[in-house]
């Protein structure tokens, strides 16, 4: 016979027993014929856990997706987020205009200043940067084409 230790409701150990001698110590364990470690038990039943779903893949890729300036910028001129005086503006590290008002816009702890030199000085943009994605946003840009002018080529 096999009996389950259980510990906050989940098969620790299985263990297999005489059931005529009968360890004291695991006299209250449930029998355990065709259970696994890490199964579920609620008292009554064993049962298999509810497996984590995967994340989805976009949302892990945008954590650690990034794009060369210049590429980023030619995406940005072609789709008609900028002009094109703004993206030979930008590629010289100026701030392009259409940008300005999504400085008021951005997470209290970033300062419009700030964000503004970050750019200029930038060789490369990340895709889950706040500032990049509150202009996104002030443009009307979608999560699903920022990931484009990124490189997404997923589902």
């Amino acid at each position: 016979m096999k009996l389950a230790q259980i510990e906050n409701g989940v098969v620790m150990n299985i263990i297999k027993v005489d059931p005529a001698n009968v360890p004291e110590w695991a006299s209250g364990w449930p029998t355990a014929e065709e259970v696994r470690i890490g199964q579920l038990y609620d008292g009554n039943a064993f049962s298999d856990p509810t497996p984590e779903p995967l994340p989805d893949p976009v949302i892990a890729w945008r954590q650690t997706a990034w794009r060369e300036k210049t590429k980023f910028l030619i995406w940005a001129k072609r789709i008609g987020l900028i002009s094109a005086n703004e993206y030979l503006a930008a590629c010289r590290g100026e701030w392009p205009a259409s940008f300005t008002d999504a400085l008021s816009s951005l997470p209290g702890n970033i300062d419009p200043i700030e964000a503004q030199g970050v750019f200029a000085a930038a060789s490369e943009f990340w895709r889950m940067d706040p500032v990049l994605n509150a202009v996104a946003a002030d443009k009307g840009v979608s999560d699903a084409e920022l990931d484009v002018g990124f490189g997404w080529v997923g589902d």
